[in-house]
């Protein structure tokens, strides 16, 4: 995955490279990255299957929350890694959105 995490865009489309604009100065708001909607919710699922993270679970559930204050090795795998859980389910509902409205999904 090579995105910002600051600025840039993803497009609901399906292309494999990160578009980068290297203009400098860099334009102001459009951000130097654009990124396929489409290639991050194939890349947020296969990360999801690795930890075992459920579509079901709902990151803003007080449960959810329990694990981001004190993560466990016990359970599933993304309950030790509750913060990293909790930004894959929120990339993957962004993406869901960004492909059923055919909407950008912007970082700034």
């Amino acid at each position: 995955m090579l995105h910002s995490d600051a600025e840039g865009f993803y497009l609901p489309r399906s292309f494999d490279e990160v578009i980068v604009d290297f203009t400098e100065p860099q334009r102001p708001g459009l951000g130097m990255m654009i990124g396929s909607s489409v290639a991050l919710l194939d890349e947020c699922r296969e990360l999801a299957d690795t930890l075992h993270l459920s579509d079901d679970v709902d990151p803003e559930s007080d449960a959810f929350l329990e694990f981001m204050d004190s993560p466990r090795s016990d359970g599933p795998p993304w309950q030790a890694y509750p913060v990293e859980a909790h930004t894959i389910l929120n990339l993957l509902r962004a993406c869901e959105a960004s492909l059923a409205l055919d909407a950008v999904i912007q970082f700034a």
